[in-house]
């Protein structure tokens, strides 16, 4: 019996670490937090001496669904459609699209984290930016408004993941259009619901309707975890799921496809109770064979406005985008590794290095390792380039072993056109300008400028 927990036990934590699709603009994204594939078993599973009844087990005709009064739902979804679909906007980037919606009168948008966190950065701000598209309702339907508005990323949660967009430009008819609301009521199972969004696979402003099937925290309550959790024997030991990052959600009987990310689910009222955010994969297909949908729930989402930031993020690029292999070299020929030349593609010209201008990184650093934490950890680096697209130089100027000082150059003339500096934990757009991206007078120790120095005029 025993043999058979540790079995199952293993089996369940493999099973939990399976994918999500994401309902988002990039249909083969992975979600911030692993989700199974909810695949029936096929046989009945012993659970302290009880059995769980098995989809084998039923027979066809006898297969469950959730009950929904449909005439309900059909007039509670028309009646939220003409008032609520206004508020909800595509969001889009160069890689696809997923949906948002208004949130307060100023232009505040809430969507998907992973929405938008492939966008480009807009360079004078250092911010993420998209492009938000409205629509206005006639005769029922809503129509799209072909001018897209510029919306820069003011607020991201990984955990949960949201973002929070600030618009750029509004349009002429905003203050018309009603915001949506949080819901002041606990979603529960069984409430009716209306998902509207922008399927890839549908129409724009498509609506949905269904209930809500289920809510708890995600993953601890999944019922993968919960099982493993009865099975356990060692008093000491927890499932893998638990260690994970927590966040609680709802399930609903809507159906979801990729683009509706971002996209708010509705109550009867028409008040927000959960911003969609994936569905479960199909083995086969990779699109859900399951009957319902994924949603961060409301109450996440007014925490998440509530922590917002004063400031707006900026984005901090890493020295490692782009890096596929690595070489490490002694630049200085003093027997001494102290370059990680690092490239997208061997052969090619290198896309960046870092230079390790005191020699304190670790020894047992080894080559072609870019994509391992652990191996990146040990390159303790004061000085870096990388060239994808615009020049960045970075500087760990205190020698604290973290980079505070990102310098950019967009137009090739060896002069930054956005600065972002480290202050404390947060990163924010340092006012100088005409900063040198090459500049040995940054370090507070002279052994590091002189180091630098040494590096470029033995170039």
């Amino acid at each position: 019996m025993n043999q058979f927990k540790c079995r199952l036990r293993k089996t369940l934590a493999i099973i939990l670490l399976v994918t999500l699709v994401t309902a988002g603009n990039r249909s083969n994204a992975e979600s911030p937090l692993p989700v199974p594939d909810f695949q029936l078993s096929q046989r009945a599973v012993p659970i302290g001496g009880l059995s769980q009844l098995s989809s084998a087990s039923r027979g066809a005709d006898e297969t469950w669904k959730p009950e929904v009064n449909r005439d309900q739902a059909k007039q509670t979804a028309k009646n939220i459609y003409a008032r609520c679909a206004p508020a909800i906007v595509v969001v889009r980037d160069d890689t696809g699209h997923g949906t948002g919606f208004l949130m307060g009168k100023d232009g505040w948008i809430v969507t998907n984290r992973h929405v938008v966190n492939s966008a480009g950065i807009f360079i004078r701000n250092g911010r993420r930016i998209v492009m938000v598209h409205f629509g206005r309702l006639n005769d029922g339907l809503m129509e799209l408004d072909k001018k897209a508005y510029p919306a820069f990323v003011y607020a991201t949660d990984e955990r949960r993941d949201l973002a929070l967009l600030e618009l750029a430009e509004k349009p002429e008819y905003l203050p018309t259009i009603e915001p949506l609301t949080p819901a002041t009521k606990t979603p529960l199972p069984t409430d009716i619901c209306t998902s509207i969004g922008h399927p890839s696979s549908g129409m724009l402003w498509t609506a949905r309707r269904g209930e809500i099937s289920g809510v708890g925290m995600w993953p601890n309550e999944h019922i993968d975890t919960m099982i493993a959790s009865l099975v356990q024997t060692d008093a000491d030991a927890k499932p893998a799921a638990t260690s994970l990052p927590q966040r609680k959600v709802l399930l609903s009987t809507c159906p979801i496809n990729p683009g509706d990310s971002g996209g708010p689910i509705l109550d009867r009222d028409g008040a927000v109770v959960g911003v969609t955010f994936g569905i479960p994969r199909n083995k086969n297909t990779n699109y859900s064979a399951d009957k319902f949908s994924y949603h961060v729930h409301v109450e996440e989402l007014v925490q998440f406005i509530k922590d917002r930031p004063t400031e707006a993020e900026v984005v901090v690029p890493s020295t490692f985008d782009g890096a596929k292999i690595s070489e490490l070299v002694d630049s200085n020929d003093d027997d001494v590794w102290d370059t990680w030349l690092m490239g997208s593609e061997p052969g090619k010209s290198t896309t960046g290095y870092m230079i390790d201008l005191d020699q304190d990184s670790k020894r047992t650093f080894k080559e072609k390792y870019v994509e391992d934490p652990e191996q990146r950890s040990q390159w303790d680096f004061e000085f870096a380039v990388t060239k994808l697209g615009q020049v960045r130089t970075f500087y760990d100027t205190d020698n604290d072993g973290n980079v505070d000082l990102i310098l950019t150059d967009v137009d090739g003339d060896s002069v930054s056109d956005l600065c972002i500096a480290k202050k404390g934990e947060v990163w924010r757009i340092d006012p100088r300008e005409g900063q040198a991206m090459i500049d040995a007078t940054l370090y507070a120790d002279p052994k590091l400028s002189e180091s630098l120095s040494a590096h470029f005029s033995n170039d």
